[in-house]
């Protein structure tokens, strides 16, 4: 990588270090929010999939990328 380019990288690293925060923060408020307002959450993913969604499965789904972020030495 050139002295040129490098303004864009740090640029691009950057960006792509903010969408990933805001993508673990996005899926964190809805774990935490399937758990305490199961109810609603439940008729939103009905209105959302047609109605043929298991809540558990979801949930599981939901937390399955969360697992990957964790250490290893925590398994």
């Amino acid at each position: 990588m050139g002295k040129r380019n490098y303004k864009y990288f740090i640029a691009l690293v950057t960006c792509t270090m903010a969408a990933c925060v805001c993508q673990f923060a996005w899926a964190l408020w809805l774990i935490v929010r399937s758990f305490i307002d199961k109810v609603q959450m439940e008729v939103q993913l009905a209105d959302s999939y047609g109605g043929s969604v298991n809540y558990i499965g979801w949930q599981v789904r939901l937390t399955l990328p969360a697992e990957a972020l964790m250490p290893q030495c925590t398994r």
